[in-house]
């Protein structure tokens, strides 16, 4: 789970310029088989995140000065590759 999370951790870096990342969370009920299968993968894991946007950051639909809850990221891996970040969205 650690290494998926850092996979999120730095592409949120990445890609939220101005943002903080407050909450990163394994959930365990959503990583099914059937998100492996639709990548070809042996296994799949969900997370979920919490996140502030900055006063200033500009980040599209999400708005400055704002707190979002439940953004969701799915990654998959294969037996003895790391994990790959598929799709992400709130």
């Amino acid at each position: 789970i650690r290494e998926a999370m850092k996979v999120v951790e730095k592409k949120f870096k990445a890609n939220f310029d101005g943002c903080i990342l407050k909450t990163l969370e394994y959930e365990e009920d959503s990583s099914d088989e059937s998100w492996a299968k639709e990548y070809r993968a042996d296994r799949a894991m969900v997370l979920t995140s919490a996140f502030y946007v900055g006063k200033n950051a500009e980040l599209g639909a999400f708005g400055p000065d704002n707190t979002y809850d439940g953004y969701v990221w799915v990654l998959t891996q294969n037996d003895g590759e790391r994990w790959v970040l598929q799709t992400c969205w709130y």
